[in-house]
């Protein structure tokens, strides 16, 4: 899984990434439909290029309505 995660990292180079008074937003360049905003209220994620946002991550824990199973790791 860490190193799934990586090597995702490592090879972001189909991005945009802009920052303004709502947050940071980053944008597949070769999907616009997906998009995640970063703000103090927490990590945002969009599949319909922001219309409507889901909240996956706050202070008080993980949306487990956006979880995909598959990847994860209970150790």
């Amino acid at each position: 899984t860490f190193d799934l995660n990586r090597d995702i990292v490592m090879s972001a180079a189909n991005q945009q990434v802009q920052w303004d008074g709502t947050g940071i937003t980053i944008s597949d360049s070769l999907n616009a439909g997906n998009k995640l905003r970063l703000m103090s209220g927490g990590l945002f994620i969009s599949n319909d290029g922001g219309v409507t946002w889901k909240n996956a991550v706050r202070g008080d824990g993980i949306s487990a309505d956006v979880l995909t199973a598959g990847r994860i790791n209970t150790s």
